[in-house]
Formats: structure tokens, sequence, C-alpha cells
């Protein structure tokens, strides 16, 4: 896998070229074939639209209903901008590797609310440049960073970590999982805050008239998944993650899979009710601070580790 903080790559960027890995990687993106995929989602994205317009026109030759018809106008022209803006980006793409196209800058990688746009971690620079990952590129823990990307496409292909930010992570946790500070301290002396014993509608809807019971910890993300349904006729998309060594399995909504960052060196410990199969609260903690992760007196559960 492409490990965006690789020394490799920040050299070269630096030198105003790109590493072996790097020229590897962007000439798959930009390849025959890719051109071939993206001309062929260009295509259908033009034959919507020529189909809508003469959907349109028709209703307007026929005296039609003007709001249905702005609708179907609407959709159409939607899908299809978002068909067609693959090329474009693809180009900026191809112009900016042929140029030596790389840009330093400083930046963050930081949480995006929920209630604002999409959930998720975005990587923005100072000045306001909202960058890109291919597929293949490596998560990056959410913190101050310089970084190198292509100028035109604004593609992010190198990052230097300046100061890493837990409290980020955090404050992810905490909107997508819905606890507090008061909640995780409560929960890491091995008990359950009085906020967490009255049940929420999920909880109501479940049967839990009343949290309570022990918490446990279970430290170490094992994987977190995203997984398909599929119950005869009706399917849907379902997320999951799985902690320590037990494999404590716990299932997650769109933005808590989101929240949860599985990034080089980043764990998490989890505090849970068993009496409740409740997840109660979680906190990030990094490898290289062995002690977060170390039983305390209120626990006696195995620790986790890296897969």
């Amino acid at each position: 896998m492409y490990d965006l903080m690789g020394a490799e790559h920040v050299r070269a960027n630096q030198l105003g070229t790109f590493s072996e890995a790097q020229k590897k990687l962007l000439a798959e993106y930009t390849s025959s074939s890719a051109e071939i995929g993206r001309t062929f989602l260009a295509t259908v994205g033009l034959l919507i639209l020529s189909i809508a317009l003469l959907i349109f026109g028709f209703f307007v030759f026929l005296g039609g209903p003007a709001h249905f018809m702005a609708e179907i106008l609407l959709s159409s022209f939607t899908v299809a901008i978002g068909l067609l803006g693959h090329i474009p980006y693809y180009l900026f793409i191809k112009n900016d590797v042929r140029r030596k196209n790389i840009v330093r800058a400083a930046g963050s990688v930081r949480w995006v609310s929920f209630m604002t746009a999409t959930p998720g971690y975005a990587f923005e620079t100072e000045d306001g440049k909202r960058l890109h990952i291919l597929p293949p590129g490596f998560a990056l823990p959410p913190g101050d960073y310089v970084f190198y990307f292509l100028g035109r496409s604004h593609l992010l292909i190198a990052a230097q970590l300046v100061r890493r930010n837990l409290g980020e992570v955090q404050r992810a946790l905490q909107e997508a999982f819905d606890f507090t500070d008061e909640d995780l301290k409560a929960n890491k002396r091995g008990v359950i805050s009085k906020q967490q014993t009255r049940p929420k509608m999920r909880d109501l809807l479940r049967g839990r008239w009343h949290i309570k019971g022990t918490v446990r910890r279970t430290c170490g993300l094992k994987s977190k998944q995203r997984l398909k349904k599929n119950n005869g006729a009706i399917g849907g998309i379902y997320y999951q993650a799985v902690f320590g060594e037990k494999r404590l399995k716990f299932a997650l909504n769109t933005m808590q899979y989101h929240a949860l960052y599985k990034a080089k060196g980043l764990q998490y410990c989890v505090y849970w009710s068993p009496e409740a199969r409740k997840l109660l609260s979680i906190e990030p903690v990094w490898e290289d601070q062995p002690h977060s992760l170390n039983n305390s007196r209120h626990f006696s559960e195995k620790t986790g580790t890296l897969p």
C-alpha cells in the first residue's frame, strides 16, 4: 500500500520531482485503460443529459407541469455533471504530472462535522484548498502537516507530520458515538455515568429501559468493516468494528464508521457494558504510548494489539 508519509516521496517532492512509487501510481491512474473508462463515463453523462433535454422539450411542447419538468432536468443534470466531472480532473492530473507541478503547503487533517457535510476527515491547506487522495493512498492521522500535492488537480501525493492531534479524533468520536468528557471520565473509573443510565430512543427501541451494570474496557481496533446485507431481494450496507483479542463486535452507523480513523499507529480503547451489550465511550491512543493501553486497577481484561 502506498504510504503518503514515506520519506522517499517527501525527498523527491522537495527536489521538484516524483519518487519511483509515485511515478508508478500516477502512471496507472493516467493510463490508456483508465482514460477509456473515463471516456465511457463521459459518454453516459452526455447521453443522460441529452435524453433529459429531449424529455424536457417534449413536456414543454405538451404543456406539462413546470415543477415536474424542472425536477427531471435537475436530477439528470446532477448525474451528468458528476459523470462528466471525471474528465477535466483526469486531464488536470495528467497536465500536473507532465509539468511536474508539485506544490508545498502547510495544512491539517481535521474532522468535518456531520451537520455541515458528509462525515469524515478533510485534508485541507491553510489557505483553504481541499486536497484529494487516490484510492490506494494511506490514511493520515489527524494533525498538522506539510502537504505536497499537484497544483491544478489538488491531488495529495506526500505529507510530513508536524503535530498529531488526538483531540480532533476524540471530538469526532464524541460527536459520532454521542458521549461527553464526563461520560468518558466515569467509564475510565469503571462506572456508568448518570447521563448514560438514561436510555436514548435507540435503546428504547431495543428494549433497554435502564442502562446499568459494570463497565469493561477492551483495547485495539482489529478491523473496521463495511459489510453488505443481503436479505433476499432487499439489500443494504451496514458497518461493524471488531476490538481486542476476544474480537468484540459492535454495529456502527455511517458517521461512526467514518469517525473511527484507521491510521498508522492509531488505536482505540472502548468502554462498554456487557449487561446492555452497549458501547458507552471510546478514546484514541497512539501505539508508541504503551502506558495508554495498560490496564488500570479498574479493569482486568487483556488489551488488544495490532493485527
